[in-house]
């Protein structure tokens, strides 16, 4: 499964990980490796998470993205 992110997520993710290079000195490449690992595991359990179908409080979510797009929170 491929797995992309909307562009909001993209450019959050681009400054999380510009901030933690800066700041996280002793493990700079550990927010890219996190990122890139959780990309794996939803790549191998597509199944995971919620479909946006699913989801009764986000409509205007699920009329514009459609049922085959699910959504992740990470911790």
């Amino acid at each position: 499964m491929k797995i992309r992110l909307s562009e909001d997520a993209e450019e959050q993710a681009e400054v999380c990980d510009t901030w933690w290079r800066e700041h996280r000195k002793d493990s700079p490449n550990l927010f890219a490796h996190e990122l890139a690992a959780t990309k794996n595991q939803l790549s191998s359990t597509p199944k995971i998470g919620v479909a946006l179908a699913d989801l009764r409080t986000d409509l205007s979510a699920t009329a514009t993205r459609g049922p085959k797009q699910r959504r992740i929170h990470a911790a």
